[in-house]
């Protein structure tokens, strides 16, 4: 019924009764809260609606696709506010399909069917969106990355927005921010992997930098890839040249090292994901963990354990990074070394029959055990 009113006023009816099927569509949007702990559920029936009726006025009037944006942005910013403790379940790296925001659906909706529509007004709108991640938790910004992807392979100017963003993210003192940043950044990765995938090669041909063709630029050209080089080198996230995208955030992803333990944690997993996507990371991604690993590692092999535990870090974490890139016989001594480990190199009491949830001790037999 609803898109019948929107088809219709399209021929000629009065613009408020459009305005009118924005606003019931956004109270459709927000008629039920999100499922935060049901794996397998999906928006309601009432949900899916208005995201229908808010697609549909987006596509058909661009009268009201500023306002749509806008409200979207609030809706985003109000869920937040209203549900901040969310965030603090497992120590915010709850995974993101944990959970269901209806704005985030309705974003990746209109990214992916209305992109032509995206002028460069409405751009600057999500452009303001990414101004806000990261005061957004890591359960709602990483879907929103994700919603964005479309638009961040296509537009450079937002792309660029997004890593001076992730970089300023990196830099502040909360543990969200800094978490947010690591996954911004490997967004941008995520880019270049996608247009690395995208060139045609040969069978018999490896993907090599040399394998891409020459583009020519204009002067005109030429000087605005100069100006945005200081952000990011777009030529190479376009050209999907992953590697060199990684080392040009390679200083800030060693910052992440040295950061809290939440932190280093995604980007631990971050690390992992990207380097089976994209095998080529796997020797930049062990030249970033593999000195840090190693300032774990006891060098004495007749000593025991093998590895220091700390508060701080995350070691079987990031030993599961470093042996997701297959490289490296250092590696496959320390796993070797491992096997024969007892509960009480690790200052742990196999006897003891609990452990006070929280502390130290109880940290260090998570990591026993993860290892």
């Amino acid at each position: 019924m609803f898109l019948d009113v929107i088809a219709s006023s399209a021929q000629g009816q009065v613009e408020s009764l459009v305005m009118s099927a924005v606003a019931v569509g956004f109270v459709c949007l927000t008629s039920s809260p999100p499922s935060c702990l049901k794996q397998s559920s999906s928006p309601s029936v009432v949900v899916d609606l208005g995201i229908q009726v808010l697609r549909h006025a987006f596509h058909q009037h661009p009268f009201v696709r500023t306002s749509i944006l806008d409200r979207l942005t609030t809706a985003l910013r109000q869920h937040v506010s209203s549900s901040s403790s969310i965030d603090k379940i497992n120590n915010l790296v709850v995974p993101i399909h944990v959970f269901i925001l209806a704005p985030v659906k309705l974003l990746a909706t209109l990214v992916d069917t209305c992109l032509l529509d995206l002028d460069a007004p409405l751009l600057d709108r999500v452009r303001d969106l990414i101004d806000h991640l990261p005061a957004f938790p890591l359960h709602v910004a990483t879907p929103i990355l994700a919603a964005l992807g479309p638009l961040l392979r296509q537009k450079i100017p937002l792309r660029n927005a997004l890593v001076l963003t992730m970089r300023k993210a990196m830099f502040k003192r909360d543990v969200a921010p800094r978490t947010v940043g690591v996954v911004g950044l490997c967004a941008v990765l995520e880019c270049a992997m996608h247009a690395n995938n995208a060139r045609p090669i040969y069978l018999t041909q490896r993907r090599t930098s040399t394998t891409t063709p020459a583009i020519l630029f204009s002067a005109s050209q030429q000087g605005g890839l100069q100006m945005s080089q200081s952000i990011l080198d777009s030529h190479d996230v376009d050209q999907g040249n992953v590697v060199s995208v990684f080392r040009q955030f390679a200083s800030l992803f060693r910052k992440a090292l040295t950061c809290q333990r939440q932190v280093r944690q995604v980007l631990y997993r971050q690390c992992k994901t990207m380097t089976k996507q994209c095998p080529a990371l796997r020797g930049v991604v062990l030249d970033l963990l593999g000195p840090h690993l190693q300032t774990y590692v006891e060098p004495n092999e007749a000593l025991s354990p093998p590895l220091y535990l700390t508060e701080v870090d995350d070691v079987p974490l990031l030993l599961d990074a470093v042996v997701a890139c297959e490289q490296g016989d250092a590696v496959g001594s320390v796993l070797e070394r491992l096997k024969h480990v007892d509960m009480e190199d690790f200052e742990l009491d196999k006897t003891c029959d609990a452990v006070v949830h929280g502390s130290p001790t109880h940290q260090r037999a998570n990591d026993v055990v993860a290892l």
